[in-house]
């Protein structure tokens, strides 16, 4: 009853409790299952699926060897729409799983991931990716990293997490590192979910030089995730940085990609229409 009362409240939409409350040596469940007793009896919980196309197209476009392909995004795991719909949590992480699979990400970096969203994704893509998540976080939402299996080595059986000292909003920094297979470089792979809104500028500003002084103690490191920065914040920060680690450059993976106008931005709100944001 206190795990039912506690996703409902913070909008982790019911049907996500079907992962979060089944015996992992139980048999698959039908596809609508009755809500529990406590939650009304006239709506059909529907768990999740992957198809086995999506399995089979991460397979086909994962890059060759000493290559991968990186995949950031906030996964909006707090939308109000789940309040309302007891199936659009788990219905929306199935969604993003899909799409996980279907950009052939060799290394996923998830933001606004909750305890509902993280059963989903363990369980649809734990077979092909290892999961990791900050140990000790008492955050309701966190950041998640995702290596795939076969593809990337993580040398650690835990990801690091950093908590970011003077942050109201329980952020922190999660890294790993990994190599691109057997007998590769090392990179250290670090997302973050920098703290939010414009007032918060000073603070957001000071994370960034912190993760940015840990990617400099690496031989090779990148970090992506919801930084929120606006560009003079950014540049800013990266003039910081350079000057506390002295002889570190820092680059824009972006520009050094080619600069794609259709991958510039984290959050388009042209494209992303499910939420709105003033700050």
């Amino acid at each position: 009853a206190d795990l039912i009362d506690t996703v409902v409240s913070r909008g982790g939409g019911q049907a996500s409790l079907l992962d979060l409350l089944e015996d992992d040596d139980a048999e698959e469940p039908p596809e609508a299952t009755p809500l529990p007793s406590k939650l009304p009896q006239q709506v059909q919980l529907i768990k999740a699926q992957l198809s086995q196309e999506s399995v089979d197209t991460l397979h086909a476009l994962t890059p060759p060897p000493g290559r991968f392909r990186l995949l950031s995004w906030n996964i909006d795991g707090l939308d109000e729409h789940s309040q309302t719909d007891p199936n659009d949590l788990s219905r929306r992480t199935a969604a993003v799983c899909n799409e996980i699979c279907c950009s052939g990400a060799s290394a996923v970096f998830l933001q606004e991931v909750v305890a509902a969203s993280e059963a989903v994704i363990r369980r649809l893509l734990g077979p092909m990716f290892h999961v990791f998540a900050p140990r000790g976080n008492s955050c309701p939402y966190f950041c998640l990293l995702l290596l795939q299996r076969g593809k990337m080595v993580p040398l650690e059986a835990q990801a690091n997490y950093e908590e970011f000292p003077n942050s109201t909003m329980g952020r922190g920094l999660l890294s790993i590192p990994a190599s691109v297979g057997e007998d590769r470089p090392v990179v250290t792979l670090c997302t973050a979910h920098l703290e939010s809104t414009k007032p918060c500028t000073a603070e957001r500003e000071a994370q960034l030089v912190r993760s940015l002084a840990v990617l400099a103690k690496n031989e090779s490191a990148i970090l992506a995730g919801d930084l929120n920065l606006r560009d003079d914040e950014a540049k800013r920060g990266i003039r910081a940085a350079e000057k506390q680690c002295t002889g570190t450059l820092f680059l824009d993976a972006w520009e050094l990609c080619g600069a794609d106008p259709e991958n510039r931005f984290t959050w388009d709100p042209n494209k992303n229409t499910n939420g709105g944001m003033t700050g």
